[in-house]
């Protein structure tokens, strides 16, 4: 009986050698196949397509890469066995412009368009130069505005103005200053008498190259709050490359309202939140360094 003891013995310590070391330690051995888990396929990279004024995702949107199109989930994403960072990319969707742009922080933003009078209305508004080359059009990256602080019947009217339309960019379009301040750069006089070349109160030159730095004299507009152009009406059109063919605040024949639409809001954000080197309709590869 201790010959077959001893052999189980030797037996058991052998088995136990072989699967643990006996040790505690795992075996350095290899897996048999069956037990190695395969491999899952899976993506490298995602990009999320949103709208650009309230970051909703944008389902159904087409993006092309190269020649391969994939299509959006209902959460604004495409997963793709490809890393996209960096990479030109065209996405179309339903109610936005066109986007032609390189994929930068896995998303990719998209200009409001709900129809085809809002896509003519944007290119008008917003874009400027011959059919062969729209750029988007900004009148200033800095523009100060000078008030005349002995006059509150043109300051505060024009100064309340210059806040609302602050609140829409983020404070990026007009600093107040007062009449004695010290400014640098262009002044360009406003134009206080409607004619046929200056509608609105306020006329700018026709610059072909945006100043980085303009000055808007509010002192020169005594007439101007008798004109149709109320303060936000002008200082809003100043900004911009043209009028608004829709019905609203900034309609060249017939403004209505008495304040932006929302349609008028939104243009104004999205000419400031793009690109001085953005072509139409919303391209900001062909002629941009980044």
């Amino acid at each position: 009986m201790r010959d077959g003891f001893m052999k189980g013995l030797i037996v058991g310590l052998a088995l136990c050698a072989a699967l643990t070391g006996c040790h505690g330690r795992e075996s350095t051995a290899p897996l048999a196949p069956s037990a190695v888990a395969a491999p899952v396929p899976g993506p490298r990279s995602q990009v999320t397509v949103v709208s650009a004024l309230d970051e909703r995702p944008v389902a159904a949107a087409r993006v092309r890469v190269g020649t391969n199109v994939f299509e959006t989930a209902p959460d604004g994403r495409v997963i793709t066995a490809d890393d996209l960072d960096g990479l030109l990319v065209v996405v179309e969707a339903r109610g936005y412009l066109p986007r032609r742009t390189r994929v930068r922080y896995d998303r990719v933003t998209l200009w409001p368009a709900a129809d085809d009078a809002a896509v003519a209305a944007i290119q008008q508004m917003a874009f400027r130069g011959d059919d062969g080359r729209l750029m988007l059009y900004r009148y200033s990256q800095e523009t100060n505005l000078r008030l005349p602080l002995d006059r509150q019947d043109l300051s505060e009217p024009f100064g309340r103005a210059a806040t609302v339309l602050n609140a829409l960019t983020r404070n990026q379009l007009f600093a107040i200053e007062g009449r004695g301040a010290t400014l640098y750069g262009p002044v360009w006089n406003v134009v206080p008498v409607a004619s046929a070349d200056c509608p609105f109160g306020i006329c700018l030159p026709d610059a072909s190259e945006i100043p980085p730095v303009g000055v808007i004299d509010v002192a020169m507009t005594d007439s101007a709050l008798s004109l149709a152009a109320t303060p936000l009406r002008a200082l809003a059109l100043s900004q911009l490359a043209g009028t608004n063919p829709l019905p609203g605040l900034l309609n060249p024949a017939t403004p209505a309202f008495d304040t932006l639409t929302e349609f008028e809001q939104q243009t104004i954000r999205m000419v400031n939140a793009r690109e001085d080197c953005t072509t139409w309709p919303d391209d900001d590869v062909t002629y941009c360094n980044f």
